[in-house]
């Protein structure tokens, strides 16, 4: 169980990282409304929440 605990962490992490950047990017790049940005900063700070409950301290 711990294994797969660690991969649907790693993979919600990555998502909240990549998604984050990607919606502030968009709101700098492209245009998009100011809530993008602020959407991409709530993803970016569940990325740190989520990261933090990885069992083993060197998963990050």
């Amino acid at each position: 169980m711990t294994v797969l605990r660690i991969a649907i962490l790693f993979v919600l992490a990555a998502v909240a990282e990549i998604g984050g950047a990607l919606l502030i990017w968009q709101t700098v790049r492209e245009s998009k409304p100011w809530w993008f940005a602020g959407l991409g900063v709530v993803a970016l700070g569940a990325y740190g929440f989520i990261a933090a409950f990885q069992p083993d301290a060197n998963a990050q």
